[in-house]
């Protein structure tokens, strides 16, 4: 078995994607009891990476979503954790803008702007075809 070095991994790095990824996340609005679909969102890009994805129901509307990545089963687990509200009101959001490094927008405050991170970070160990001992998990999480 190979093992690719952690230059060969950050090669794999989809800036375009993790961009509009913080785009996407940030435009959602998603004060608290409206996450639903900030899970949606998440369980697609979990799905992308070959996740298997397990949604739960805390309340009507309220989903927890769930990605896991399995690995051989041969060593410990890693879990990514975030809640997906944030405490703006409706009428308080403010638009998303990209400079040449950074993404600004009130909607990633608070926790949502992890996710893009964490999605990216699998990206690039799945592109890299590494083999992993344990799962990987990412859980967006409402009322946390």
């Amino acid at each position: 078995m190979v093992v690719p070095t952690n230059e060969q991994v950050l090669e794999k790095l989809d800036r375009a994607h993790l961009v509009q990824m913080t785009r996407d996340l940030a435009d959602i609005v998603t004060i608290t009891g409206e996450e639903q679909p900030v899970a949606e969102y998440l369980g697609k890009e979990f799905e992308r990476l070959g996740m298997e994805v397990e949604y739960q129901e805390v309340e009507e509307g309220r989903l927890n979503v769930i990605g896991t990545l399995r690995g051989s089963g041969e060593g410990p687990v890693l879990m990514f954790n975030g809640h997906m509200d944030h405490f703006d009101q409706l009428g308080d959001v403010e638009p998303t803008r990209v400079t040449e490094d950074r993404v600004y927008g009130r909607g990633l405050v608070n926790m949502k702007c992890a996710f893009p991170c964490y999605i990216t970070a699998v990206d690039m160990l799945v592109k890299s075809k590494v083999q992993l001992k344990g799962d990987i998990i990412i859980s967006g999480v409402v009322g946390e």
